[in-house]
């Protein structure tokens, strides 16, 4: 909808009953009424009960009477309330000031139409399956009606959309929009949360925080409203929007689309700052009401992130006593002190109740019929005033109320809430009743314990399992023996002393939670109970793989000097036996270091204690051991390896050395490792060699082993020795010769022959002399060639040594040959066509390129078939040479120059299209006939014509065309073909000429005035012409004929005779 369409409706709403102007008086009246006339009802009720039925005496019947009012009271209140409670959407709605699509409809209809939260539920779901009405005017009727009941479907967030409503607006006007825009804007913070109509009331009024599946479903709110309010959107526009995206933020992190920035429309991001801040200064079940300033720090310290600066400095601007207007007494209410963490609304309906209740009870007469007792001391001499105090334990009406009315006043008496004043006046007595919601709880009481337990033991109890309204407890005089200790709440624990066993007690004190304690006292009985020995630790000395016999009963000992047993033994290496007296050890072999035995001692009570002995085992040194080698053996030029290996079982390890005497020339013995290693050399061979091993360890006295061992070396063919010959490159058709060299390490050295495997074709190998010689041919070119040369000796087993070389021949390119193209010749406006060819001796051979300088304009050569296309225009006759040039991808060409030659050719005219003509007879026709001729110089052209009709022309040269076509040719159609020649060709066209016939007028014959004498016969007759063919049938006529006088129309014969007068 556009700005104008919108500015015209608001300005035409005013007159045509399309706006709601806000009525805060009347919604506060209505308001002032839902909240008093419960009340009046209840105080009336209450006082024609107490007047119907009077108070009877004595005390019980006083209360059951009481208690009976109390009822009566409060349900005539919870009726009166729940009836007039009917009038809140009513006050709602005339608060509101709103512009509608068409006409506004009835704010009380509107309001009689919300209903209970049951129907409103059905309600709901009707509108989720069936939407809302198509047209604006009832959509918007009907969601009106929708967010006057909402309050009932959420009362935690009471009155949340009216707020934003009017903070929405605060936040426009801050922006300078519109006037029209502004009353967009109020829809679109009226009915941002309507959305939550879909959300299941159990989860929008759960008073404690939301599960994360609770919170999922909620954050479907917006979409279920953007879905609900689409049918506004030709009314609303962009307004609308507000509804969908009023959660999300301006750094896109929000929901349920993830928008960011400017793509958030401009009524969510203003909605958003409203709907926030309405949240930080309102009560919720989870938080505490924050006040006006928290609200506006917070949005300062969010914008650029959560919301729009711009939006936020708008709403900054507001002053804070119009936010404050805005949020009502309530609000203001919940940030004071100790208020700020109390659902005000329920406080407030709450403390009406209590109210209500006791202005019932003082108004019905309750105080007034107080028993003679009970009645305040009135001295004679001045007035006097008694306090008598109610107190009453308030409780969710229909509870019964407990009553206790005391004539004297208490000692302490907690701050009263509402306090009711009544002066009677025929007296000088004031009685002042001050209401006072408390409770009157029952003291605790502690009751004493016994408590029993063996000597040396850890007990648990509850001193509360006994005890009245304890909730915790403390100790305040402990025992003389052992100890207690608290375990929280009621429980204790009692941890007696070592062998001591008797009686001893402690004093607690319990109390409730007021405050209020009582104390007793626990009497604990220890039963005594026999020692158990105890065993103390040992320490024993043996050498490496010794025994030693340990006596660890020496130092037990046993409280009740029961005779001691050894009953187990264990060590944690080595073997450890007992006899019962003393334990016997031996380490395990080689091992030393300090080892624990562990042993388990008995008085024969059944009483045990265990103890343990820490041996130290001193090491001694052992031999190292060298593992056997064996003789071994190995063929000349082979290498010989293997590793000594030693072990040496002391603990820790001695570090070891091997060493070697006799070792052959070029043999190795790593001391440290063992690795002996040796190649025997050609002049070694066919010999035994004896060697001794050794290993000797760093212990005490450097103990060694060692061990012979025979190396026997057989001679064995050494294989020859292909110098290196190297992988090689020649170009095709050039030679590569190279000889190939070997050695043989044999003495006396073996004769040596060579051979090659995959020679090339052409290639030859000298086996003696190993001289290699190749020319590759042009087919050889560009390829590479795998040759394995060899040499081999005459030893025995004949030995051999290889290389695998590549022969690389380069390809040499050779320049293509362009087969003869010669001079051409071919006539304007002809096609030629002629294929180049070339041929190139390349293998493979080289890619062609076909090139052309001179080729004349038009013509066209294939650069790779070598295709030439040519037809010569008129203007392109005469010699025209061209240089032909075929090049390979080696850059090498070859070309030949030509003339091409192309004669003169006469093109016939083309005659211009004429076309068939129409003419009318006796009127003339005039057209050009014209032509083209496309010879360069362009020929003379004669225009000629056959079938002429007669009369008509045609110019020769100008090819004018001319013709009158007349009466006697009218009618008819003239066949007539027109030429053109250039001299030698022609081009014609036939061309049909329509005459029309056209009906000329009739001549009519001079007649000329007459004269004749009355009554004489005057006689002629009218002759007349036509010049059509054929003539047409004349009919004479004549006006003005005297009476009397006679035309033939068909033969125009006239006669009169005038009559004498």
């Amino acid at each position: 909808m556009s700005q104008v369409e919108v500015k015209t409706l608001t300005q035409e709403h005013a007159r045509e009953g399309g706006h709601w102007a806000g009525r805060p008086r009347a919604a506060r009246a209505i308001k002032f009424v839902a909240w008093i006339v419960p009340i009046a009802m209840s105080v009336l009720a209450t006082h024609y009960v107490a007047r119907a039925v009077p108070r009877p005496p004595g005390v019980a019947p006083t209360v059951v009477w009481f208690l009976a009012l109390t009822l009566i009271a409060t349900s005539v209140l919870y009726v009166a309330d729940k009836a007039a409670r009917r009038l809140l959407p009513l006050a709602a709605l005339l608060q509101l000031s709103l512009v509608f699509p068409d006409r506004a409809p009835s704010r009380y209809r509107s309001a009689l139409r919300t209903q209970t939260v049951h129907q409103l539920e059905q309600r709901v779901a009707d509108i989720k399956e069936n939407g809302l009405p198509n047209d604006a005017t009832e959509a918007a009727e009907t969601l009106i009606e929708l967010i006057a009941a909402l309050s009932a479907h959420d009362r935690l967030t009471r009155g949340h959309a009216e707020r934003v409503r009017a903070y929405s607006r605060m936040i426009g006007e801050e922006m300078d929009l519109k006037d029209e825009d502004l009353e967009l804007l109020q829809w679109a913070g009226l009915l941002h949360d309507v959305g939550k109509l879909f959300v299941p009331g159990e989860i929008l009024n759960k008073p404690s925080r939301l599960t994360d599946e609770e919170y999922e479903v909620i954050k479907q709110h917006p979409g279920w409203g953007a879905q609900l309010c689409e049918p506004l959107r030709g009314w609303l526009g962009d307004w609308v929007d507000a509804v969908g995206e009023h959660h999300e933020r301006w750094d896109g992190k929000g929901y349920p689309n993830g928008l960011a920035g400017e793509d958030i429309s401009l009524a969510a991001r203003i909605v958003s700052v409203a709907d926030v801040f309405d949240v930080i200064t309102s009560v919720r079940s989870y938080k505490q009401a924050g006040g006006a300033a928290a609200g506006r720090e917070e949005l300062a310290r969010c914008a650029g992130t959560q919301f729009d600066e711009r939006v936020v400095r708008a709403f900054l601007n507001v002053s804070l006593g119009r936010l404050r207007i805005a949020m009502g007494p309530l609000s203001w209410l919940a940030q004071l002190p100790m208020v700020g963490s109390t659902p005000i609304a329920p406080v407030v309906g709450g403390a009406a109740s209590v109210a209500a209740t006791a202005a019932t009870l003082i108004v019905g007469g309750i105080i007034d019929e107080v028993p003679q007792r009970y009645e305040p001391i009135v001295e004679a001499a001045a007035p006097s005033t008694t306090t008598t105090t109610t107190t009453i334990e308030t409780l969710p009406p229909p509870t019964t109320l407990e009553i206790v009315v005391d004539t004297t006043p208490p000692p302490t008496i907690p701050p009263p809430l509402p306090t009711t004043t009544t002066t009677t006046t025929t007296t000088t007595t004031t009685t002042t009743t001050t209401v006072v919601p408390t409770t009157t709880p029952a003291l605790p009481v502690a009751v004493n314990d016994t408590l029993e337990t063996d000597e040396g033991a850890t007990v648990e109890f509850d001193v509360g399992d006994n005890d009245e309204r304890a909730q915790t407890a403390r100790v305040t005089s402990p025992p003389d023996r052992g100890r207690v200790i608290h375990l929280g709440g009621t429980r204790f624990e009692f941890a007696t002393t070592d062998d001591w066993f008797g009686t001893t007690e402690f004093t607690y004190t319990i109390e409730d939670s007021n405050g209020n304690e009582s104390s007793a006292t626990v009497t604990v009985t220890v039963r005594p109970t026999a020692d158990a020995p105890t065993a103390v630790a040992d320490t024993a000395f043996v050498d490496e793989d010794g025994v030693v016999t340990i006596d660890v009963l020496a130092n037990d000992t046993d409280g009740d000097d029961d005779p001691l047993t050894i009953l187990s033994v264990s060590s944690d290496d080595g073997t450890a036996t007992t006899d019962g007296a003393t334990i016997r050890y031996a380490p395990a072999p080689t091992t030393f270091g300090t080892h624990t035995v562990s042993y388990v001692v008995g008085d024969g009570t059944g009483l045990t204690d265990a103890g343990t002995v820490t041996v130290t085992v001193a090491p001694i040194n052992t031999a190292p051991l060298l593992e056997p080698i064996g003789d071994r053996s190995v063929d000349e030029l082979d290498l010989l390896a293997f590793t000594l290996v030693a072990t040496d079982i002391d603990v820790p390890a001695d570090v070891l050395t091997f060493s070697a005497t006799g070792l052959p020339a070029g043999a190795s013995l790593d001391p440290v490792t063992g690795e002996f290693a040796w190649t025997p050399a050609e002049a070694q061979g066919a010999a035994s060699y004896l060697v001794t091993f050794f290993v000797t360890d760093d212990g005490t006295g450097a103990l060694a082993d060692s061990e012979a061992v025979a190396i026997l070396v057989g001679d064995v063919n050494v294989a020859p020795v292909l110098a290196p010959v190297g992988d090689r490159s020649v170009s095709e058709l050039a030679s590569l010769a190279f000889s190939l060299v070997a050695s043989d390490a044999d003495l006396p050295a073996d004769g040596l022959t060579f051979s090659a495997t995959g020679l090339p074709a052409g290639a030859t190998l000298d086996a003696a002399t190993g001289d290699f010689e190749w020319t590759p041919s042009e087919a050889q070119g560009g390829a590479s060639y795998p040759i394995t040369f060899s040499v081999a000796d005459d030893g025995v087993g004949t030995l051999a040594d290889t290389e695998d070389v590549v022969i690389t021949v380069r390809e040499v390119n050779t320049a293509p040959v362009l087969a003869p193209v010669g001079d051409r010749a071919g006539d304007e406006l002809t096609p030629m066509t002629f294929r180049l060819a070339a041929v190139d001796t390349d293998q493979p051979a080289d890619a062609l390129t076909f090139t052309a300088i001179g080729l004349p304009a038009g013509a066209t050569l294939d650069p790779a078939t070598g295709d030439v296309a040519w037809t010569p225009t008129e203007i392109q006759d005469g010699a025209h040479p061209v240089t032909f040039t075929v090049t390979d991808d080696g850059g090498l060409a070859d070309s030949e120059s030509v003339v091409i030659t192309i004669g003169e050719v006469a093109t016939a005219p083309v005659l211009d299209p004429i076309g068939d003509r129409t003419v009318d007879e006796l009127a003339t026709l005039t057209f050009t006939v014209t032509a083209i001729d496309s010879d360069v110089p362009a020929d003379t052209m004669t225009y000629s014509a056959s079938g002429l009709p007669a009369g008509a022309t045609l110019d020769s040269a100008t090819g004018d065309v001319a013709w009158t076509p007349g009466e006697a040719q009218g009618g008819a159609t003239y066949l007539v073909t027109f030429a053109v020649t250039d001299g030698a060709l022609i081009d014609s066209e036939d061309v049909a000429i329509f005459v029309n016939e056209v009906n000329t007028a009739p001549v009519l014959a001079a007649v000329g005035d007459r004269t004749v004498d009355e009554l004489d016969t005057l006689a002629f007759t009218l002759a007349a012409t036509d010049a059509d063919l054929p003539a047409e049938t004349l009919s004479f006529s004549a006006t003005g004929l005297p009476a009397g006088a006679a035309l033939d129309a068909v033969t125009g014969d006239f006669t009169w005779t005038p009559s004498e007068a």
